[in-house]
């Protein structure tokens, strides 16, 4: 007579749970061959634990519960391959995505460090310039929605180009960080670093600016400008135009919210001696 296994029997052999193979059996992948008509009990015979070990190794490899019964129906060696090879492709997929946010998160790591190596909140005099950027204006009245419509598509716009490892560029107004208020940007882009001229280029002229670099998070990025106003009073610096940011493309969890590395340039002009 044939050995006959109880279900608690085969989940303690495999060291997996009864509530493992009732799910098993309730979706057609591990069934109990015998029914004991007298009492109901459900009996796996010894020859069938071979295919249950046959499952938990698929799984254990990642592969879900119905990409194992559709493996499990394949009737010749071609149709065995070519479901492999399917999940091969898949897995490489798999794989590509995984370089990629792995990629992302050295970036971050790389950009902490950077963070922590600067001298944040030290106003100067810096030459910049001519800086050339691709710029998009926000609609009135640059409120959250219009702000981040127009992120959207500078970001479409830079997978376009394909561009890497780019800074983002934005345009506040003066008005505006004079009265407090410093998140209604009016234009944002990126900086072209190197290539031809794009149609559309924006062009900041060459010139002295008043500058900080801010590394926390940009909720609190008021702070930084507070320093530089206070700065150029102090220095009687002539404002000459709208204040630009400039921020690296990696965005990271920081004290206080999202930020990042933030450089702050107002063009000024220097007091007549």
């Amino acid at each position: 007579m044939k050995k006959k296994y109880k279900i608690g029997e085969v989940a303690k052999l495999f060291n997996i749970s009864r509530r493992t193979l009732l799910h098993y059996d309730e979706i057609d992948l591990f069934k109990p061959i015998i029914i004991d008509e007298n009492n109901g009990y459900r009996y796996y015979l010894e020859e069938q634990l071979m295919d249950l070990y046959f499952i938990l190794d698929l799984k254990k490899a990642g592969f879900s519960l119905i990409e194992i019964k559709e493996y499990r129906q394949s009737r010749s060696i071609q149709e065995s391959k070519s479901f492999l090879k399917n999940k091969k492709e898949i897995v490489s997929l798999k794989i590509k995505d995984l370089e990629i946010l792995k990629n992302i998160i050295e970036n971050k790591e790389r950009e902490f460090e950077k963070i922590e190596a600067i001298e944040s909140l030290k106003p100067k005099i810096v030459q910049r310039g001519p800086l050339r950027s691709l710029l998009l204006e926000v609609e009135s009245p640059y409120g959250n929605n219009e702000i981040v419509n127009t992120f959207q598509k500078v970001y479409d716009l830079e997978n376009t180009l394909n561009l890497k490892n780019i800074k983002y560029l934005s345009v506040l107004d003066l008005e505006d960080l004079k009265n407090g208020i410093f998140d209604r940007i009016r234009s944002t882009g990126f900086l072209i670093l190197e290539g031809k001229l794009e149609e559309g280029e924006n062009i900041i002229s060459k010139g002295s600016f008043a500058s900080v670099i801010y590394t926390g998070s940009y909720e609190s990025i008021g702070i930084a400008y507070g320093k530089l106003f206070d700065y150029i009073t102090l220095n009687n610096y002539k404002i000459l135009g709208n204040p630009i940011e400039i921020v690296n493309q990696w965005l990271v969890q920081i004290e206080g919210g999202v930020g990042g590395i933030a450089e702050i340039l107002i063009p000024i002009e220097f007091p007549n001696k």
